[in-house]
């Protein structure tokens, strides 16, 4: 086997192993993004196959990061918090933890700064470029969407908000969605009867407080929000206030 393909082997290995950040059997939300902000920088990063599915716990937070904030932010507002601090302490104290609330997962399986960026390591290691990349995790040939599809309903996440407008098809892709009932409110899709919302990246620029109050006000609205009772109803019965 040549370096590359031994290399290909370790992605496939690695994108079919290592789930996410944060508790998955205890999570009533189930953020999905799109990647690590952080790139490998040595094959013995690529090549190590994590031995758990996911980490929980400080060394999580790596960190201030906007996506961090806004998931706070919407935890909090979903609990019904009423003072607007109280993310803060949330993030700081409970984000990740064990028997926590949120979980985050990542659609592709390697780290990169920006979503347009290619490092010159992956295209060394993997002779291929960053198109061929999304492409082959897109298609299959990298098992990421259906080792995702198959955790996310091993654990019946009751919730599930996927952030990223450029890559709606593609979440859409991996869990199965096309041609499921949604619907577009603004800048948001709903598909509520799978319990999946669709938002733009998480960054204050595009999911201000006003933005985050108007999803969060749908998803109570449509009887998805997991920490009120409602949030428990069948799919069925959350898919009839669309009628």
């Amino acid at each position: 086997m040549s370096r590359t393909s031994r290399n290909k082997e370790c992605l496939s290995k690695r994108a079919s192993s290592f789930l996410g950040y944060g508790d998955p059997s205890s999570a009533k939300v189930w953020f999905v993004g799109l990647e690590d902000s952080v790139p490998f920088t040595t094959l013995d990063e690529l090549h190590h196959v994590p031995v758990v599915q996911y980490l929980a716990g400080t060394e999580c937070k790596t960190s201030r990061s906007s996506v961090y904030n806004i998931m706070s932010k919407i935890i909090v507002a979903l609990r019904g918090a009423h003072d607007v601090t109280e993310w803060r302490k949330y993030r700081d104290e409970e984000l990740f933890m064990l028997g926590g609330d949120a979980f985050l997962v990542n659609l592709y399986p390697l780290g990169k700064p920006v979503e347009d960026s290619w490092p010159t390591q992956y295209r060394r290691w993997l002779g291929m470029s960053r198109k061929k990349y999304y492409c082959n995790v897109q298609s299959g040939k990298i098992p990421r969407f259906l080792f995702l599809r198959q955790q996310q309903r091993q654990y019946k996440a009751p919730l599930t908000i996927c952030f990223g407008k450029n890559h709606w098809p593609h979440f859409a892709g991996c869990f199965g969605l096309d041609g499921r009932d949604c619907c577009e409110e603004g800048r948001y899709r709903f598909y509520p009867a799978s319990r999946f919302v669709m938002t733009e990246f998480f960054r204050s620029t595009r999911m201000s407080d006003v933005c985050i109050d108007e999803v969060v006000r749908i998803i109570n609205e449509m009887s998805l929000n997991p920490f009120k009772r409602s949030g428990n109803k069948t799919p069925s019965d959350a898919s009839s206030r669309l009628q």
